[in-house]
């Protein structure tokens, strides 16, 4: 993966890495947070609220500002990473068969959402899949809470049990229970 460039905002750090794929290049939606606390009046800290809820993607914003919350309240100051999937690698076993789409849901397994028009058959295993794939969240040990499409789908507006997925996501981060 290379990196496509940095943006600081003085609440946390957000990292974003870029990949290329076939003939597209996506931007990730893996955000870093290093908190460092809130500064600046109420106003300035809303604005950076702002150009950070521009930056992510609908689906991530609400479990980034409930870790960004439970960082905060819990005085975390290791660096975690989150982002959101259509598609695990699960997902893929399915496919095994057909050696070709098995490859490609691999691939799409590891990539942000693409568009129909970058890659067909990455795009319709993720749109399937964000549907009826894995309801599940995952942590790894460098950090990278992973909440697949479907279980943010599931959950939908319910920001309490998203609450209670991310806080269990977390945990395992901190604990190293990984």
């Amino acid at each position: 993966m290379q990196k496509s460039n940095d943006v600081l905002i003085d609440i946390f750090k957000i990292k974003i890495f870029g990949m290329k794929t076939l003939k597209a290049f996506v931007t990730s939606s893996i955000f870093i947070f290093s908190l460092s606390g809130l500064h600046g009046n109420a106003e300035e800290v809303s604005g950076k609220y702002t150009q950070a809820k521009s930056e992510i993607n609908s689906e991530t914003y609400p479990s980034y500002r409930i870790l960004e919350r439970l960082m905060h309240a819990n005085q975390i100051k290791i660096p975690v990473q989150i982002t959101s999937r259509s598609v695990m690698e699960s997902d893929c076993e399915k496919l095994k068969a057909e050696k070709s789409i098995y490859l490609k849901c691999l691939l799409a397994s590891g990539m942000p959402d693409l568009k129909a028009k970058n890659d067909l058959t990455i795009w319709a295993i993720q749109v399937y899949n964000a549907s009826n794939g894995a309801i599940n969240a995952t942590a790894n040990e460098r950090g990278l809470i992973t909440m697949q499409a479907a279980l943010l789908n599931t959950l939908g507006l319910d920001l309490p049990a998203q609450a209670c997925v991310v806080a269990h996501e977390l945990a395992h981060v901190q604990l190293k229970h990984i």
